[in-house]
């Protein structure tokens, strides 16, 4: 009696520890491929973290590409930034959760080296808010560069970029405001894109290099 005990003591004592590395070993495992699943799985899923997106800006006077790199996507969005010649600058930009949910300013001005934290305002890609308004077909008060606008929309269009060296047509929301500013927004409720713009001048998503 007393060596059968002796040997049910370990025997209890190893199977609870395999059952809790088993645990462990499955939660873990569980978080992997949580934290790394794809942040959008849709019809944009080229739209992800390390995504190259290579706009091109012509201005009265000049044409260059503006170039966003080394992006990344979760509860906030962060990238570099630059402008090719004859613009030759260059920043960071971070836009936190707050901003991507509720801002209604929109900023397109640029100084060379800046690093912009944005918590009320969105550069490149618009809010959630803003993005929902247009698709509901609903007016929309905001600013670009701190100047009043109103956007309403206009219509469901598409739009052909090159994603990965292939022509691909996404869905865009088209809209206008009262002064003549247009906008082209990616139709996707969580990365509202700025696909094309024409302010005083006119920039256009051409290019996308994605992961793999």
């Amino acid at each position: 009696m007393f060596i059968f005990i002796f040997l049910q003591k370990p025997l209890k004592f190893f199977i609870m520890k395999k059952i809790f590395l088993i645990t462990i070993l499955s939660v873990l495992t569980g978080l992997f491929f949580f934290n790394f699943s794809p942040v959008n799985e849709g019809p944009n899923s080229w739209l992800k973290g390390g995504t190259k997106l290579t706009y091109h800006l012509v201005s009265d006077n000049s044409a260059y590409d503006f170039i966003v790199s080394d992006l990344k996507i979760d509860e906030k969005i962060s990238f570099k930034w630059n402008m090719t010649e004859p613009a030759s600058i260059s920043g960071s930009v971070i836009i936190n959760k707050n901003a991507l949910d509720n801002a209604t300013n929109i900023v397109d001005d640029f100084s060379n080296g800046s690093s912009l934290i944005m918590d009320d305002q969105t550069t490149v890609w618009l809010s959630r808010l803003i993005y929902k308004n247009i698709k509901d077909q609903k007016p929309v008060d905001v600013k670009f560069d701190g100047n009043p606008e109103t956007i309403k929309f206009k219509s469901n269009e598409k739009l052909k970029i090159n994603v990965d060296g292939t022509d691909k047509e996404v869905n865009v929301l088209y809209a206008e405001t009262q002064s003549g500013h247009q906008l082209w927004i990616l139709d996707d409720n969580i990365n509202p894109l700025i696909i094309k713009m024409q302010l005083g001048f006119t920039i256009e998503l051409k290019s996308v290099v994605s992961t793999k």
